[in-house]
């Protein structure tokens, strides 16, 4: 038998007729008369069917849902888009002073770098002063008994020795002085190289008063670039707005 003319048999009442019906109908047929079961199966296909209603209900009024507000979200960012782009058209035209910005830039950052280098250079020039300080301390200062003590000690042991303690003396002083020399030649060095700093820096801080302009301020280039990033960002967002939104619609 085929499979349709089998469920002729099965289903014989109109088209219309649920498949609910056609239970209850079955249960009678096979003597299954209890009423409660009956009654309890009612109930559960009538909760089933408010049930899946409900969900539909739902889903559809989701579906809206989302979709407004994808519609609000793309307003907003088009609304913010649309005041970035016509915030950087207000200083487009400084596209004619974008070198001098960047030159007083690199100015400012010269200037800075050679701050640093003056502020090394002046910290090393005083240890070396304070060395050439100490030195000449030293050398005034100098023990003279505490020297001959050694000085016959050393006597003592070398009876030969040639040098007397005079020459000792002029010896110890003479070192001290060769060290003098040493360090003051390197601290001329450090202030010489000072000075050509301050020179440098002097000259760079006219060229930076040379390219200011009362149109522009310092801070455009990063206000330009702030910008920029905003409205590439909110770009990337409308896009991927755009497509959920389309990919829901199709």
């Amino acid at each position: 038998m085929e499979n349709h003319q089998l469920e002729n048999i099965i289903k014989y009442l109109n088209v219309y007729t649920s498949d609910d019906v056609y239970e209850s109908i079955h249960l009678f047929l096979l003597n299954i008369h209890d009423t409660k079961v009956l009654n309890d199966k009612d109930k559960i296909n009538a909760k089933l069917k408010q049930a899946v209603k409900e969900y539909d209900t739902y889903k559809k009024t989701e579906e809206i849902q989302s979709k407004d507000f994808l519609i609000q979200s793309l307003k907003i960012i088009e609304r913010d888009l649309d005041k970035l782009i016509q915030q950087r058209s207000k200083i487009d035209y400084t596209e004619s002073y974008i070198e001098e910005l960047e030159k007083k830039s690199n100015v400012i950052k010269t200037i800075s770098e050679i701050e640093e280098n003056i502020n090394e250079i002046e910290i090393e020039t005083s240890l070396i002063k304070r060395s050439i300080e100490k030195l000449k301390k030293e050398k005034t200062t100098i023990n003279e008994n505490q020297l001959k003590k050694i000085y016959n000690q050393a006597n003592s042991y070398i009876p030969s020795l040639n040098k007397k303690f005079n020459e000792l003396i002029k010896f110890h002083n003479s070192m001290i002085d060769n060290r003098i020399k040493f360090i003051q030649e390197k601290l001329n060095t450090k202030l010489k190289m000072l000075s050509e700093l301050k020179n440098l820096r002097d000259e760079n801080i006219q060229l930076k008063q040379r390219l200011s302009f009362d149109l522009l301020d310092e801070g455009l280039l990063k206000d330009l670039y702030s910008l920029n990033t905003k409205i590439d960002k909110l770009t990337l967002e409308k896009g991927g707005f755009e497509s959920i939104y389309w990919t829901q619609k199709s």
